[in-house]
């Protein structure tokens, strides 16, 4: 699993093995990468739960929203 982190002209990608342990990272400066990023970024934060309206669902509730 690669997990990126990035601002307007880098990103840094964290990889991970399956069990969770790291396996190093690395920056990349292309320009293509960095728009991808931002704009995945993007279409997923108009779609998230704003912090104080999420509630954890109860086990046996089913799920709101």
């Amino acid at each position: 699993m690669s997990v990126p982190g990035f601002d307007d002209r880098l990103v840094r990608f964290s990889h991970f093995t399956g069990d969770g342990a790291s396996t190093g990272g690395e920056m990349l400066d292309d320009p293509a990468v960095v728009k991808l990023c931002a704009s995945a970024f993007e279409a997923v934060w108009e779609r998230a739960t704003p912090h104080e309206d999420w509630r954890l669902p109860l086990p046996d509730a089913p799920p709101t929203g």
